[in-house]
């Protein structure tokens, strides 16, 4: 399943209100296993990061995601 970046900000804060069922969705009904983030969704996520400490700890998270880095074309 791609995830898109607004997802991942609900699943990463747990700040905003929708993270304990973003959270819930992601980790037992779909599994982060199955879970994929666009290069562009990615870019959206690191941009939005303030100084180098947040943006390191960013990466890490993302880490645990796959990047689709390519479109499909049929």
């Amino acid at each position: 399943m791609i995830c898109d970046s607004d997802v991942i900000i609900d699943y990463f804060d747990v700040r905003q209100s929708r993270h304990n069922l973003t959270k819930r969705i992601l980790e037992e009904k779909i599994g982060l296993d199955n879970m994929m983030l666009s290069a562009i969704s990615r870019m959206e996520l690191m941009a939005g990061a303030t100084t180098k400490g947040e943006l390191a700890m960013l990466n890490k998270k993302l880490g645990r995601f796959d990047t689709i880095l390519r479109s499909c074309h049929y």
